[in-house]
């Protein structure tokens, strides 16, 4: 993954939602495959309050996902 994501995950690690998510969306547009970022994604929607957007990538994840299926 690239060097967007990795800003997107720090500042999520850092408990950072709102920054976080411009980089995270972005990830997503460049990687649709990666499942990491769809868990994040869902996290930082639910952090800031938009549960629908939150069970909306969730379930969008679900459909990618291999290695962390158990988590969506």
């Amino acid at each position: 993954m690239g060097q967007v994501f990795q800003q997107g995950e720090q500042l999520f690690l850092d408990n950072k939602p709102r920054e976080a998510l411009p980089h995270l969306e972005r990830a997503l547009y460049e990687s649709p495959q990666e499942e990491k970022i769809y868990l994040y994604l869902g996290i930082v929607y639910e952090q800031i309050g938009d549960t629908e957007k939150s069970i909306q990538i969730l379930k969008r994840g679900l459909n990618v996902a291999q290695g962390h299926k158990d988590l969506f």
